[in-house]
């Protein structure tokens, strides 16, 4: 059995995402609702995360909206 989840099916919390998107955590919560931020899922009563390939995505569409 294969343990390791692959990079499409991996979840990353709020401090790994901020870094990966290069903003604060507040920045990220004011986003998410704003409805500007991918959704968020619950990992338990009170840990939220995000599948690493929406937030891949997240950051893909930034870039490309930079370069038009």
């Amino acid at each position: 059995m294969n343990i390791n989840p692959s990079k499409n099916g991996r979840i990353m919390r709020v401090k790994e995402v901020a870094l990966r998107v290069g903003v604060s955590r507040s920045t990220i919560y004011r986003m998410l609702l704003k409805g500007k931020f991918p959704p968020s899922f619950a990992i338990s009563r009170r840990c939220i995360g995000w599948r690493e390939s929406d937030i891949d995505d997240f950051i893909t569409k930034l870039s490309l909206k930079d370069l038009e």
